[in-house]
């Protein structure tokens, strides 16, 4: 058994898709700034997603409301970007370990919050 920090330790699956992801989402991020002057930060798509349906002024600050069209769209290419690869490498959707779906969801909403609540996320 490899108990490495890339075999069976820190990586257990390997870490090129590791190092891929990072590198296709941040000439992602690098593109939408170059090409259009957009910051894609994950933190303001949560606060302007919320715009569409909480009231609170910090949710309906112009920027957050003027910007969420693009925002929607860029996280929803995330998403089906994420189900692109799945479907074109022919790998299970099936993690090693299995967590609930609504504790995913819950832990999303945490760390959208506090990547938020800390000014952004990195």
């Amino acid at each position: 058994m490899n108990s490495g920090w890339y075999g069976g330790g820190l990586f257990p699956f390997g870490w090129e898709h590791y190092l891929a992801g990072g590198l296709l989402i941040g000439s992602g991020v690098a593109l939408l700034f170059v090409l259009a002057g957009l910051i894609g930060g994950m933190s303001s798509v949560y606060s302007s997603t919320w715009s569409y349906i909480v009231s609170r002024p910090f949710f309906r600050q112009p920027s957050l409301v003027s910007s969420r069209g693009w925002r929607l769209a860029y996280a929803l290419g995330l998403v089906f970007g994420a189900l692109l690869w799945f479907l074109w490498s022919g790998q299970s959707t099936r993690v090693a370990v299995s967590i609930p779906t609504w504790q995913l969801f819950v832990g999303g909403l945490l760390v959208g919050y506090g990547a938020r609540l800390s000014q952004g996320c990195t």
